[in-house]
């Protein structure tokens, strides 16, 4: 990380740095001392194993497969063939050959191995379910006029953490892409060559202890929609809200998983929040629009400029 340098600065920018420290602390204070009961918020919601469905079915009879996965499944199963691994080329695929690449995704040995590590890593979801239960407890009780989503397990190919989506009920849904959450099972270094979204200071937070966060980020992300201004300080107060919202649905979630800081980072920003707000001021990037001069400091990255 960078290092600030404290430089005297007029007392009218001082006084608007204060007030901003000032209302995060109370808004932080006023979380931490209100927390809500939740034990009468009824909440009810399905976890599917669709790595599994997938992960049943025969090669020498895969249009019955198909067909009786998507009976079940038909919103979804449209979503993870089409959308998430891209197997529809266009409305006028034949059948015969869109049936010959779901049968060539089951049966490839690097996909049969990725479902392997999945499963031994999630042999059940027990607990995921007690962390999502403990999540949208807090959800229904701020957003009661939602509904609680089931939730959808699925393997991506690496594609896909978290989605949200409508099944055929029209009952909002979230999806969560297990092959992004496999922790020190899978070596995810070996496809940083291809794709730096593999770095390993991304992918230390690719494992169950944040997938709960992530699942959450996406219904978060629906309800705040994208920022509406190009301004340094709108993304900032854009970000806060989701930042807030997740710690309203998390409350008994640590710091550091909430934004994904090792314990280092985490100290480092405490102790330097007031140093942060003097550079972005003294820099004049709280209403710059310059998006490279400061989605740099915002957006993750394995070091700040």
């Amino acid at each position: 990380m960078y290092s600030l340098k404290l430089n005297i600065i007029p007392a009218g920018l001082k006084r608007i740095i204060t007030l901003l420290l000032i209302v995060g602390m109370a808004a932080f204070c006023a979380m931490e001392s209100k927390r809500p009961n939740i034990d009468p918020i009824p909440v009810t919601f399905d976890t599917i194993r669709f790595d599994r469905e997938i992960a049943k079915l025969d090669p020498t009879q895969i249009e019955d497969g198909y067909y009786h996965i998507r009976a079940d499944y038909p919103a979804f199963t449209s979503i993870y063939f089409d959308r998430i691994l891209g197997l529809r080329s266009g409305p006028n695929d034949l059948a015969i050959a869109y049936y010959n690449k779901v049968r060539e995704l089951v049966t490839t040995p690097s996909m049969v191995a990725l479902a392997d590590s999945v499963q031994l890593e999630y042999p059940d979801i027990s607990s995921l379910y007690t962390s999502f239960l403990d999540a949208f407890g807090y959800y229904k009780y701020y957003f009661p006029e939602r509904n609680t989503p089931d939730v959808y397990f699925f393997i991506s190919e690496f594609g896909c953490a978290a989605l949200i989506f409508t099944d055929e009920t029209q009952k909002d849904c979230l999806g969560i892409g297990l092959d992004l959450f496999l922790g020190n099972r899978f070596q995810y270094e070996y496809l940083s060559t291809f794709n730096n979204a593999f770095s390993s200071y991304l992918t230390r937070t690719f494992n169950e202890k944040h997938l709960v966060k992530k699942g959450m980020d996406a219904i978060i992300d629906d309800l705040v929609g994208p920022v509406k201004s190009g301004k340094m300080i709108d993304v900032l107060l854009h970000e806060g809200k989701k930042k807030y919202l997740l710690d309203l649905f998390l409350p008994n979630s640590q710091d550091t998983i909430k934004w994904e800081y090792t314990n280092n980072q985490m100290e480092w920003v405490r102790t330097n929040e007031r140093n942060i707000w003097i550079y972005l001021v003294e820099k004049e990037l709280l209403y710059s629009t310059r998006e490279s001069k400061f989605y740099p400091l915002i957006n993750p990255a394995p070091s700040s400029i």
